[in-house]
């Protein structure tokens, strides 16, 4: 439904795979399951529409994308450079996560979806609002994730699956990431060392009885 200039090649995807399926509360749009999507057992995506629902089974697969850039929400609204470039970023963190065997990945992946929802749907340095979840944890993650995100200010704009036609209500658009430059991949490790640090000093925390 959407397309952009960048069009490269495309993806057939013949099976769907989730990292584990946690709930975030997005402004406008209620509780979303929230997690790392795997087509073909090795491609990490997350979700560019709220109002998907990918099974391979309801749609005579394989599903179809085209490699692309991320322009617009699932809704159809533009995205500006600087919040695709933002949640491209998020992408590349997410594959760093899910490549490094970190052991609470279902959370963390769900938190970057979180925050991924929270770019591209509510703005958050604008109007305050964000992705939420009930697990304190999540719902930190998600913070700590907005916060380095918006620690990238480029005009590239995020690697995306755009999806052939409509599936399940909506276009199905996935963000993959792209390969950030050098100084970018330091800027995002040197955050992801804070982010790790400042998580793991909240979980060791006593609890006064």
């Amino acid at each position: 439904m959407f397309t952009s200039s960048a069009l490269a090649s495309t993806l057939m995807v013949s099976d769907v795979g989730i990292t584990g399926m946690n709930t975030v509360s997005v402004p406008g749009h209620g509780g979303e399951n929230s997690t790392g999507i795997i087509f073909n057992g090795s491609q990490l995506v997350f979700c560019a529409d709220l109002e998907h629902n990918i099974n391979v089974t309801h749609y005579a697969p394989p599903l179809t994308f085209t490699w692309g850039v991320l322009e617009f929400t699932g809704a159809g609204d533009p995205i500006d450079d600087v919040t695709s470039n933002r949640i491209g970023h998020l992408a590349d963190i997410g594959r760093h996560v899910y490549y490094s065997g970190d052991s609470d990945i279902a959370n963390d992946l769900s938190a970057i979806q979180g925050a991924i929802w929270s770019l591209e749907y509510t703005n958050p340095y604008v109007t305050g609002l964000r992705a939420t979840s009930t697990d304190a944890e999540i719902d930190g993650e998600i913070v700590h994730y907005l916060a380095l995100a918006h620690l990238f200010n480029g005009h590239e704009r995020a690697r995306a699956l755009l999806a052939h036609g409509q599936f399940g209500g909506g276009v199905q658009n996935m963000v993959s990431g792209g390969v950030p430059e050098p100084a970018s991949w330091a800027l995002m490790i040197g955050g992801l060392g804070l982010t790790g640090a400042a998580l793991r000093r909240r979980r060791l925390t006593p609890v006064a009885a």
